[in-house]
C-alpha cells in the first residue's frame, strides 16, 4: 500500500470519530442540516472557485470511495471522502506528482483560487 492511501485510511478513521462526534453534536443543538450544507459541498466549492481539474476521479481504498481532485499546474492532489458524512469532505493533500504530503497552508498558497478554504476533517471542531 503506498503512503497516500496508507495516510488516507488513517485519516478516514481518525476522521470518522472525529465527524461522527461532530454530527451527533450537531444534531442534539438542531444544527445537522446546516453542517451537512457547510461540509457537504466541499469538492463542489473547491472546483466552484478553481475550475475544472485536470482529474477528478473516484475510486476505492481501504473499502471506502475516495475522490481524487488534481491540479497539475499548482502540483495539487485533494482526496475526499463522504465517510460519516453526506457528500465529500478533505480527508488529505499531497504533491500531485509524488507520494508526498502537503499542510493545507501549503495548499491554500498553490491554490489561491480557493481563497484560504482548503481544511481537512480533522481541522474541524
Amino acid at each position: 500500500m503506498n503512503m497516500k492511501r496508507m495516510l488516507a485510511t488513517a485519516i478516514l478513521v481518525l476522521g470518522a470519530a472525529s465527524s461522527d462526534t461532530a454530527l451527533i453534536s450537531a444534531q442534539k443543538s438542531g444544527a445537522a442540516n446546516t453542517r451537512a450544507t457547510a461540509q457537504g459541498g466541499e469538492a463542489a466549492k473547491l472546483i466552484g472557485k478553481c475550475g475544472k481539474p485536470d482529474k477528478d476521479f473516484t475510486k476505492i481504498e481501504g473499502g471506502q470511495p475516495i475522490r481524487h481532485i488534481i491540479y497539475k499546474k499548482q502540483n495539487v492532489e485533494l482526496m475526499y471522502s463522504r465517510q460519516g458524512v453526506p457528500a465529500w469532505v478533505l480527508v488529505g493533500i499531497f504533491k500531485a506528482n509524488a507520494d508526498e504530503n502537503m499542510d493545507k497552508e501549503e495548499a491554500n498558497r498553490r491554490l489561491p483560487c480557493a481563497a484560504g478554504s482548503i481544511r481537512t476533517v480533522l481541522d474541524r471542531p
